[in-house]
C-alpha cells in the first residue's frame, strides 16, 4: 500500500508539470492509488498471503481522519457539519425507508433489507455490523449485505466525482454531496479526494456527522424490531452498547479540532512552531489517507458479485442511484453548499 501510495504521488507530480485542466489536475493522486490498487488487484497480482495485512488499511484511514481535525477548529468543524445537518437527517429517515421497501418487493429477507438499508445510508459496514445483532441476522446475511454495499459503495466513489466535474459542482458542494451519498467513510473520503483536497476535507466532515446517527438509528431499530416481533431479544442492549457502534476517531479528529481552537485562541504556542506543526499534520493526514486509498483499491473485487444474480444487483442499483438522486436533491432544495 505504501509503495503505491509513493508511486501515485511521484506520478501527479510528474503530472502536474505538463497537464492541467482548467488550472487544476485532471486527477487526484488518490485517484491514481485506488485505480493502480483495483488493477493489480484484478490482474492477479495480489498473493493471499497479504490478505490479512492488506484489510488493515482503515488504520491509516482512521489516524489521516483525526489528524485532518488540526485542519479546522471546532467552531469550523460544527459549522460544516451542521450546516449538513437537515440534509443528513432527511437522508437517513427516508433512504432506508425507500431501501427496504425495494430489497422486500424483490422478495430479499427482511433482516437483508434492514442491513442494506442502514449500510447504504448512515456508515457503511460498520452499520451492517452494528445492527445485525440488534436484529439477530444471519451470518450469510450480513456477509451479503457487507458486499453488496462494499461494492456499489466502491461504484459510487469513482462515478460521482465525474458526475460532480461534468456538473461544475462546487468543492463544498460536491463535498456534502459525497458525503451524503456514498456508504462508507473510506469511500466517502475517496470520493471527495478524487475530486478535490476541499471536496475530501468537506466530505470527511459531513461523513463524520453521519455517523453519529448510528447511535439514535440502532435504539430505533431496535424498538420496531421488538414490536413487531414479540419473542424478539437484542444482543445488544443498553446505553453502553450504542455508544460502542460510535468510531472512535470521531472523539480523535474533535479532539484536535477543540486543540486546534484552543492554540489559534490563547496562543498557546509560538506561531512558528505551530505553524510547522500544522503543515507537518497536514501532509501526515493526506499521506495516511493516500496509503489508505491504495488499500481500498486492492481489496476491491469485482468478480466477487459475479455469482450473486441479477435481482440483488438490480436491488444495489437501485438504492445507489436513489441515495444519490434523494441527496442531490436534498442539497438542491435546502442551498447547501450552494
Amino acid at each position: 500500500m505504501i509503495g503505491i501510495a509513493a508511486i501515485s504521488a511521484v506520478f501527479v507530480e510528474l503530472l502536474a508539470r505538463h497537464v492541467m485542466i482548467g488550472g487544476r489536475l485532471p486527477f487526484e493522486s488518490t485517484t491514481i492509488a485506488i485505480l493502480l490498487g483495483i488493477a493489480l488487484r484484478a490482474a492477479g497480482w495480489v498473493p493471499m498471503r497479504c490478505g490479512p495485512g492488506l484489510r488493515q488499511y482503515e488504520i491509516a484511514l482512521k489516524f489521516g481522519i483525526v489528524l485532518l481535525g488540526l485542519g479546522l477548529s471546532l467552531v469550523d468543524t460544527l459549522r460544516l457539519g451542521a450546516h449538513a445537518a437537515l440534509a443528513i437527517l432527511a437522508c437517513v429517515i427516508v433512504s432506508p425507508l425507500f431501501i427496504y421497501a425495494v430489497t422486500r418487493g424483490a422478495g430479499l429477507t427482511r433482516n437483508l433489507g434492514i442491513l442494506i438499508g442502514v449500510g447504504t445510508t448512515i456508515c457503511g459496514t460498520a452499520a451492517i455490523a452494528v445492527a445485525a445483532p440488534v436484529i439477530n441476522a444471519r451470518d450469510e446475511e450480513v456477509s451479503y449485505a457487507v458486499s453488496m454495499v462494499s461494492f456499489f459503495g466502491a461504484v459510487a466513489m469513482v462515478t460521482l466525482p465525474m458526475i460532480g466535474a461534468a456538473m461544475a459542482m462546487t468543492d463544498t458542494a460536491f463535498g456534502i454531496w459525497a458525503g451524503l451519498a456514498v456508504p462508507s467513510t473510506p469511500q466517502v473520503v475517496g470520493a471527495g479526494y478524487i475530486y478535490s483536497v476541499g471536496a475530501g476535507t468537506q466530505a470527511t466532515v459531513v461523513k463524520l456527522t453521519r455517523n453519529l446517527f448510528i447511535i439514535p438509528a440502532v435504539f430505533v431499530l431496535s424498538l420496531w424490531c421488538s414490536r413487531r416481533s414479540p419473542p424478539f431479544t437484542p444482543a445488544r442492549s443498553g446505553t453502553s452498547g450504542y455508544m460502542s457502534a460510535l468510531p472512535g476517531f470521531v472523539f480523535g479528529f474533535l479532539a484536535l479540532a477543540a486543540a486546534r481552537s484552543l492554540v489559534d485562541a490563547f496562543a498557546l504556542v509560538p506561531a512558528s512552531a505551530w505553524s510547522l506543526t500544522l503543515n507537518v499534520a497536514g501532509i501526515a493526514a493526506k499521506a495516511l489517507i493516500l496509503v489508505a486509498m491504495a488499500g481500498i483499491g486492492l481489496n476491491t473485487r469485482f468478480r466477487a458479485m459475479r455469482s450473486v444474480g441479477a435481482v440483488p444487483l438490480l436491488v444495489g442499483t437501485v438504492a445507489t442511484m436513489f441515495l444519490a438522486a434523494f441527496s442531490f436533491a436534498i442539497i438542491r432544495v435546502f442551498g447547501v453548499g450552494l
